[in-house]
């Protein structure tokens, strides 16, 4: 998957769905306006552009200023959306900082990051118009696997997570305690708390399928 054709893409669908409506609240992160969730995705991308470029391990420091007008903000995240790409045009293999040390720190931890950032906020943006779309399979399933290898360095339970949509699985298929199931973009959301588990199917030890949630 092209993770940078990704960011652009969903950085400017990002832009898109929250342009002349800042004020309104987010339904998937109830605390924030869109103005808030422009400044945070903003903020992220600029953050890893910074601490990209250094071309070390070491946990970064840096800091950046959100502009308070509406359309000066825009430009900020546009312009901070072409930073981190040009941050992330290097070596897959170059040194870069991340917060998971049971994974390679590496350059390609943050192109998959954050891919699935700009898509995960793009669908708040786009929430807030109540018109979200959902994601293509192979970056679901790109989410579903962050969550369950990344965010958690080991399955919690024994729980399998199943795709109707795809032959793609994780954990224990012959004996789980739990199942989960549902589309890629569906198992995706709920794992970010975006859905409630309800809207797909669960079987077994509920408290096992809750565990597997972040977000």
């Amino acid at each position: 998957m092209n993770y940078a054709e990704v960011i652009a893409e969903e950085s400017a669908a990002f832009l898109r769905a929250v342009n002349g409506n800042l004020p309104a609240r987010v339904p998937s992160c109830p605390e924030w306006t869109v103005g808030d969730l422009t400044a945070h995705l903003g903020g992220v991308q600029r953050f890893h552009a910074l601490h990209l470029v250094r071309g070390v391990t070491d946990p970064p420091t840096e800091h950046t200023d959100v502009p308070e007008d509406d359309d000066a903000l825009l430009l900020w995240f546009e312009e901070g959306t072409k930073l981190l790409l040009a941050a992330l045009d290097r070596p897959l293999d170059g040194p870069a900082w991340n917060w998971a040390p049971h994974t390679p720190q590496t350059v390609a931890f943050w192109r998959r990051r954050m891919a699935l950032e700009a898509a995960v906020h793009r669908w708040d943006a786009e929430s807030a118009r109540h018109d979200a779309q959902g994601f293509v399979a192979g970056l679901a399933e790109d989410g579903i696997d962050e969550v369950l290898t990344v965010h958690h360095e080991t399955m919690p339970g024994n729980v399998l997570v199943r795709l109707t949509d795809s032959e793609r699985t994780w954990g224990n298929e012959k004996t789980p305690d739990a199942v989960l199931e549902g589309t890629a973009s569906g198992v995706f959301l709920a794992l970010w708390g975006r859905v409630p588990l309800s809207s797909l199917t669960t079987e077994g030890d509920e408290s096992q399928v809750a565990a597997l949630r972040t977000g």
